[in-house]
């Protein structure tokens, strides 16, 4: 579901006039509700991802499904910490820490949605032929 991957990428905004990437509020209240909104999402889109690929023999055969279900659950392990972190230790988490986990995790879901688009375009999973 291209909406968990949207709201962490939402989060993921260095400052472009290369001034400091600390936000100007400690909480960061948006960065924080955009995080919790990607993990909601993540959970539904989980939901559907694991109905197919316990569901349909022939997903569970694609290199790419797995792939693709262990890279996403790798991003959102790496994002419940990333939440909890800035909830815990607030501003002092953002810079490096928090970056370099966003950063990660943003790649991450690059790789995830190649291997999903993979699954679908080459494995013809979810496609009526």
């Amino acid at each position: 579901m291209p909406q968990a991957k949207e709201a962490y990428d939402g989060r993921f905004q260095p400052a472009i006039d290369g001034e400091d990437c600390r936000p100007s509020d400690p909480s960061d209240a948006d960065t924080l509700w955009l995080l919790g909104a990607g993990l909601v999402m993540a959970a539904l889109a989980a939901t559907a991802g694991l109905t197919d690929f316990l569901g349909e023999p022939r997903v569970r055969a694609l290199r790419a499904a797995w792939h693709h279900m262990i890279g996403n659950i790798v991003a959102v392990l790496a994002e419940i910490v990333n939440l909890w972190q800035r909830l815990e230790q607030g501003d002092a988490f953002v810079v490096p820490t928090g970056l370099v986990v966003s950063a990660g995790v943003t790649l991450l879901l690059l790789y995830n949605g190649w291997r999903g688009w993979e699954m679908v375009y080459r494995g013809r999973v979810g496609v009526a032929d």
